[in-house]
């Protein structure tokens, strides 16, 4: 049943970004130890391979999986935040048989198409019975969507907080070993093992939600599976493009250069993307359920979109200063010195990350409201002149020139985002949004411009560090605006004493 509790509350939205928060650093430690056993054992090379690969089979799953994971969350949000246990029932049940139906239709995809994906991504078929082992994997990760978005969809976070800890720790227990003793032979059977731990993890957290068993027809299946599939090929078929996009531009960038320089690029997104996403993911998990939930609701839903914005970017801000500051050290840290020469484009694309989180709040509002043509021709566009951006940058200014192309390329989603939410339900950012772009965007303009021109000289670091600690403490008193942090703190406390 849905619980009376004001989930759009910051108190209730920071609670969900501590657990998840909480989840997604633990998993970023784990995912650095492994990074760094990879880069030393594969080098980058054998990090081309392993995306590649990766990609081509992510493309495959966009295009097989119809966008299941995210509107099967809508659908299943909505129904629970509904209390009618039947509908409920009838969702999930629904569901599940569509992820079976998919799952196997994807591994057939990517099973008889192995010696086409193989020479798409390689230029041979060296790697067709790679690609073909690999083939069962979306069949286990298709289910495992299902799993997921009961979960996610009714509300269950602590069952998926501890499937993804789970799921980390036994990643980096069976991908250690393997590379050591296996180098890149490993590559396939690290994926196909990943991938079926995350399905038993899964399947064994949702069981522990107890759903009413119902029995459906075909024809029950299709009448109430049609809204989700309709939607969820939307997103499928905009998935598709955008993967589409990210194995073309890695199949160009090995073309035009090296495989070496795939992995160095991968690595570089990899830094960048999975830094701020501890954060965008946490919020994601919650956010987007709830913000189905009340999409019939415009000025709740208006207002639901601002909260997550305000906070969003009070909390991104801060953390991505001083990780533009210590790129070059980081970057040798978490990889190697080999990989120093992506530092530049990390640079832009953590620039890039204030506007990807600013469009990610927008972005879901057109999932949330059901609106599948609008969904896909809006990520359509965007991919094509992301594309358009990435290609021209490696070409003009290599690596630099491609963390310039996706800084270009959020800002032109922003804008389109804007523009198109606008349009759609009259949206606008109120008082407090606008006023947060106006403190954080020019301190964050000045940090980047003083960076790039003081290179790395000491100073760099000691005026980063000085435009770092007045950021926290901008962001702090923000937050204290929103919930009282140190009452926050204090009740935290309390909770530990009474443990």
């Amino acid at each position: 049943m849905a619980e009376d509790v004001n989930r759009n509350s910051y108190g209730n939205i920071l609670k969900s970004i501590g657990l998840f928060g909480g989840v997604k650093v633990f998993q970023i430690l784990v995912n650095i130890i492994r990074n760094k056993i990879v880069a030393v054992l594969i080098g980058p090379a054998g990090m081309g391979i392993v995306g590649l690969i990766t990609s081509a089979r992510n493309t495959v799953a966009a295009a097989t999986g119809f966008g299941l994971h995210t509107s099967s969350v809508r659908d299943i949000s909505k129904a629970f935040q509904s209390g009618d246990e039947t509908r409920i029932s009838v969702v999930i049940t629904v569901l599940r048989k569509l992820v079976l139906l998919t799952g196997l239709l994807g591994t057939a995809v990517t099973f008889f198409c192995a010696p086409i994906l193989s020479q798409w991504s390689f230029g041979n078929t060296d790697y067709a019975v790679a690609f073909r082992i690999v083939s069962v994997t979306l069949f286990f990760d298709q289910l495992s969507v299902g799993q997921g978005s009961l979960l996610v969809g009714t509300f269950h976070y602590k069952y998926m907080a501890r499937a993804s800890i789970l799921g980390s720790v036994i990643g980096l227990a069976v991908s250690a070993p393997l590379y050591y003793i296996w180098n890149v032979d490993a590559i396939v059977p690290v994926i196909v093992i990943s991938s079926l731990a995350g399905l038993l993890l899964s399947w064994f957290y949702s069981s522990k939600v107890k759903i009413r068993s119902v029995t459906l027809t075909l024809k029950d299946i299709w009448e109430n599976g049609k809204v989700m599939l309709a939607l969820g090929l939307a997103i499928a078929l905009s998935g598709f493009v955008g993967m589409g996009q990210k194995y073309a531009l890695q199949a160009c960038i090995a073309n035009i250069g090296s495989v070496a320089d795939v992995g160095l690029y991968a690595a570089g997104i990899s830094i960048a993307t999975q830094y701020i996403d501890v954060i965008l993911q946490s919020m994601g998990t919650d956010y987007s359920p709830r913000l189905a939930a009340v999409s019939d609701d415009k000025p709740l839903f208006v207002e639901t979109i601002n909260r997550q914005t305000r906070l969003v970017l009070t909390i991104v801000t801060p953390l991505i200063i001083p990780f533009v500051v210590l790129i070059r050290e980081l970057t040798i840290l978490l990889y190697s010195t080999k990989f120093v020469a992506i530092s530049g484009m990390i640079e832009w694309i953590m620039f890039g990350m204030f506007f990807r989180a600013t469009s990610w709040c927008l972005s879901y509002s057109v999932v949330a409201r059901g609106e599948s043509g609008k969904f896909f021709w809006n990520e359509t566009l965007s991919c094509i002149y992301g594309f358009a951006f990435s290609i021209i940058g490696y070409r003009l200014a290599s690596f630099t020139g491609m963390g310039i192309a996706f800084c270009l390329n959020y800002i032109c989603y922003t804008l389109q985002m804007y523009i198109l939410c606008r349009k759609n339900f009259g949206f606008r950012y109120n008082r407090e949004v606008k006023k947060t772009l106006a403190i954080f965007l020019p301190l964050l303009i000045l940090s980047f411009c003083i960076v790039k021109i003081l290179r790395y000289s000491p100073f760099r670091y000691i005026v980063g560090l000085f435009i770092t600690v007045i950021v926290f403490y901008i962001a702090y008193k923000q937050l204290d605006s929103m919930i009282s942090v140190k009452e926050g703190i204090r009740n935290m406390l309390n909770r530990i004493k009474k443990k």
